[in-house]
């Protein structure tokens, strides 16, 4: 490259862009090359030899040795799979041969009915992760079907979906030493880019329309991204039969997935109030350097992007999911839980049985009462998360022509969105089991930069419920960032807890919508367990019990629930 080019390319990545949050989180943590998870051993086996669990006094045992296993990872975070290999994945393994021995079941069955003759072998088994780490999970699993399963074994192929090149080279090297080559491969695939969305106004189709303040009259389509769906096909090289039982494994996946936020501001005053959600925006340097120091600012827009317009459509189904389930009744209840969502961000979703993380501190909603006089504690807790949310939030002050106080803002889950929608249009056949944290602490933000990491110059943040951890490993020591915008770029982890029932609402929506286009076939709708559940159905759990009874694999991560389809 010639000085002229090089200085072009410097001035090129250093232009200020205005880009969609989850656009700028995306870079940050999976730029090919200096992404978060390209540029640091991120994800690995512990440092410290694990335990014998059946040998381990107790829970303030297990608690020192995870202690000194993190202290020796100076950039790397323990996972379930990790920790607790091979227990964990042999328990996917098993369920996943579940759905498979169902799969073979039904397809004689329907043999049997039809007059034909039974398949004389087996149906062939393929499996995609997504994200494969190490590549632990993977040679676990493939050891646990090669033992148990022979016959699945003969007829599988695995596949890792992966977008971290550094990673790839791991998995493919652990393939190979597990002597599981011929079976699995590592592949450049991004199942998020392999649909796209359009929206438009209820009967408007084709227009823009002015969505701030009736998305929720949108229609979203979804459709297959038919290049990148080519470009997927070629990577993956020649395909199983359409016969084939396909399961997607995505473990501590959609925790990763990037999120937008959207803003609500109010127009007018008293009774004549009126409220519209924006999206917001990035603006500043576009980085592709590891650590590099940004100048980088919020600001909002008016909402146009289909997937945050299906985000919080689904959103907005899974709060009356809830709402079910907890039961509301009596009264005017279902009024007063619409008055709680508009008052607080106008996604129908503010209120909630856990509390929410602000600014580095908790606000809790409460749970949703029920019964007698239901619609007036309801009413009351709105105005009490209402007043608590515009106390933290600033103002906005003219970006996109908006000159009022932001009432509410907050995070909404576009990344995981686009994720689940990306498998349907790929793999429209597929079963998902997909293990994932559905709460997590709120984090502790330096009163100062972290040592060596340096802070972004950040000149207005708008301070968001549901916010993501941002997190470092420093000398094997956990540092909190204050925010995304906060960390230099491809240094932090960037994650949130996810919430599973607009996860299995945007799955089944994913699913319909593909359908109505061809797309996707007819299967039954998702199920959500704890993870300990899950662990309790599939794995040999009592092999992780300690002698005092406590069994970590099951209690340590009570915070984590498996969807499965």
């Amino acid at each position: 490259m010639t000085a002229a080019a090089a200085a072009h390319a410097v001035a090129a990545a250093s232009a200020p862009t205005r880009r969609l949050v989850r656009e700028h989180i995306r870079a940050a943590l999976y730029d090919p090359a200096a992404g978060y998870f390209a540029a640091l051993p991120v994800i690995a086996a512990p440092a410290v030899p694990r335990p014998q669990w059946r040998d381990m006094l107790g829970r303030s045992e297990y608690r020192a040795w995870l202690a000194a296993a993190y202290a020796a990872a100076p950039h790397g975070w323990l996972t379930p799979v990790e920790i607790f290999a091979p227990q964990y994945s042999q328990a996917v393994a098993s369920a996943v041969l579940h759905g498979w021995r169902v799969a073979n079941a039904t397809a004689r069955a329907a043999a049997a009915a039809t007059s034909l003759s039974s398949p004389s072998s087996p149906l062939p088994l393929r499996v995609v992760e997504i994200g494969g780490g190490s590549g632990t999970h993977a040679c676990a699993f493939l050891d646990a079907v090669a033992a148990t399963a022979p016959a699945a074994y003969a007829t599988m192929r695995y596949e890792v979906w992966e977008v971290s090149s550094r990673l790839r080279e791991a998995q493919t090297a652990a393939f190979a030493a597990a002597r599981h080559g011929g079976v699995a491969r590592s592949l450049p695939i991004d199942a998020s880019t392999l649909a796209t969305a359009a929206v438009a106004a209820a009967g408007g189709a084709g227009s823009t329309p002015p969505l701030q303040a009736s998305w929720r009259d949108a229609t979203v389509s979804l459709r297959c991204d038919a290049a990148a769906l080519r470009a997927a096909s070629a990577v993956r090289g020649s395909a199983l039969p359409d016969h084939a039982v396909t399961f997607v494994v995505a473990l501590e996946v959609l925790d990763n997935q990037p999120l937008d936020k959207v803003a609500v501001v109010r127009r007018g005053g008293g009774g004549g109030a009126a409220y519209e959600t924006y999206e917001a925006v990035v603006a500043g340097e576009a980085a592709a350097e590891h650590g590099r120091v940004l100048a980088l600012s919020e600001q909002v827009r008016p909402l146009s992007d289909p997937w945050i317009v299906a985000a919080l459509q689904m959103e907005a189904l899974a709060a009356a999911t809830r709402a079910q389930r907890q039961h509301v009744s009596g009264g005017d209840a279902p009024s007063a839980w619409r008055r709680v969502a508009a008052a607080v961000v106008s996604t129908l979703r503010a209120v909630t049985a856990s509390p929410r993380q602000r600014s580095g501190r908790v606000v809790s909603f409460g749970a949703v009462p029920h019964g007698e006089g239901a619609a007036a504690a309801i009413a009351e807790q709105a105005e009490a998360a209402a007043a608590a949310l515009a106390a933290a939030v600033p103002l906005i002050e003219g970006d996109a022509g908006v000159g009022a106080a932001i009432t509410s803002a907050r995070y909404v889950p576009t990344g995981t969105l686009q994720l689940l929608a990306g498998l349907r249009a790929a793999l429209p056949a597929h079963r998902l089991l997909a293990a994932d944290f559905h709460a997590l602490p709120p984090p502790s933000p330096p009163v100062s930069p972290p040592a060596g990491l340096g802070r972004n110059a950040v000149a207005r943040y708008i301070v968001g419920d549901g916010a993501p951890l941002v997190a470092s490993k420093v000398g094997g020591r956990t540092v909190d960032h204050a925010a995304y915008a906060a960390a230099p770029f491809g240094v932090a982890d960037v994650f949130a807890s996810t919430d599973f029932d607009a996860a299995s609402a945007a799955y089944e929506w994913s699913r319909r919508a593909l359908w109505r286009a061809g797309g996707a076939s007819s299967l039954p709708p998702p199920a959500v367990m704890s993870q300990a559940a899950f662990l309790r159905r599939y794995g040999a759990w009592s092999s992780t019990a300690t002698l005092s009874g406590y069994n970590p694999m099951l209690q340590d991560f009570d915070n984590a629930s498996v969807l499965m389809s």
